[in-house]
């Protein structure tokens, strides 16, 4: 009897969980909403990814236990590499070649603003390894929020130091453009998207045809951010060579840039937020120097004749995402703008891993193996 009774028991248990990861999982996507649509509100790029990410915290500091399926997680970084590709239209390789030695000069300074200040952040024991290396890293903030997990960097820090760099630069961008550029305002509504707006099904089709060959190539070499970095080639050559007008619609993207916030959000527990937080007045003086740094290379870009607008949003060590939608916003050129925060994201892709690892060394810490793992595209 008592046997069966223990079976019972153990069977019942069981199917209790089932309903209990439902309602779980029902609770974290109406808070990621909640979320979301105050952050929008407020007019504060990236909501959509921020207000998941804070969402899955919550969830995973009161131990509801979820875990994002890998699959998921590789098809939306493959959307988000899309999505950018988008975002940076047919001009980027006109402009890029028109104007490189100004691009490359504000990528390289940034990046190694970026290195100085993550070594010192290391030297002084501030964060473990190379996290303060890829939480400085001026690409996507997602990107290098999903790179640095790749190279066993701490993912969670690494986010937390990336989207506050993010909020506050979109602060800065809103107050250069009412400083220095009086009769502009930010006007967030134009970069409100409708989530089903029309689509030609042809485009969307092509699409994610490319986005599944990319993603398949990623999975066949290996390389590292490939789930990204493919998607975004792939998509970019189709747009400038084969006029293919690349679409990829807000009930895609959105709930891709959701997965990507749950995946980083439901990795924190309780202690490591608090651990986190405790240091974070010296994150915000790091992030405060390198949009300083930022503005001094925009300061010189004003005086070859760029407008100050442009200038800061191009140089600003924030989002790909978040500057791409303040400038849209503005009279900025988004071309220019683009190019160089795309100029700078392939350059961290490439060579962030090795100078990460540099800087590491430098600072005395050498950097831990990559992680090998089914999420590693």
């Amino acid at each position: 009897m008592s046997g069966s009774t223990k079976t019972l028991s153990a069977e019942s248990a069981e199917k209790s969980r089932v309903p209990r990861k439902v309602f779980a999982w029902m609770g974290l996507i109406v808070l990621s909403y909640l979320a979301s649509s105050l952050l929008d509100l407020a007019s504060l790029p990236g909501a959509r990814f921020i207000g998941p990410m804070a969402a899955a915290v919550l969830v995973s500091i009161w131990k509801w236990n979820l875990e994002l399926p890998g699959p998921l997680f590789t098809i939306s970084k493959g959307f988000l590499g899309t999505r950018i590709a988008e975002a940076v239209g047919p001009t980027f390789l006109s402009t890029l070649y028109t104007w490189w030695p100004i691009l490359l000069g504000g990528t390289v300074w940034t990046m190694a603003g970026a290195a100085v200040l993550g070594i010192a952040l290391t030297k002084m024991g501030v964060l473990p390894g190379s996290t303060a290396i890829w939480g400085l890293s001026p690409g996507g903030a997602s990107i290098m929020t999903v790179m640095s997990e790749e190279y066993g960097a701490d993912s969670r820090q690494v986010a937390l130091m990336q989207y506050t760099r993010v909020v506050l630069v979109s602060i800065v961008a809103i107050l250069v453009a009412r400083f220095w550029v009086p009769e502009v305002a930010v006007n967030a509504s134009k970069a409100s998207e409708f989530l089903f707006p029309p689509t030609d099904s042809l485009d969307l089709c092509i699409t994610l045809q490319a986005v599944i060959i990319a993603l398949g190539l990623a999975n066949i070499t290996g390389f590292p951010g490939g789930a990204i970095v493919f998607p975004l080639i792939l998509c970019s050559l189709f747009r400038n060579y084969l006029n293919i007008n690349i679409s990829l619609p807000p009930y895609l993207v959105y709930p891709a840039f959701c997965l990507i916030g749950w995946r980083v959000g439901l990795g924190f527990s309780r202690e490591e937020l608090v651990r986190v937080l405790s240091k974070i007045h010296i994150l915000l003086l790091a992030i405060v120097l390198m949009i300083v740094a930022a503005g001094i290379f925009a300061w010189f870009m004003t005086a070859l004749g760029t407008d100050p607008l442009t200038a800061y949003l191009a140089t600003s060590p924030g989002g790909l995402d978040a500057v791409t939608i303040i400038a849209s916003s503005t009279n900025a050129s988004l071309p220019f703008v683009a190019s160089m925060q795309t100029l700078r994201l392939l350059l961290v892709i490439v060579f962030g891993p090795k100078l990460a690892a540099w800087c590491s060394n430098m600072a005395g810490h050498p950097p831990q193996e990559k992680k090998n793992s089914k999420n590693a595209i």
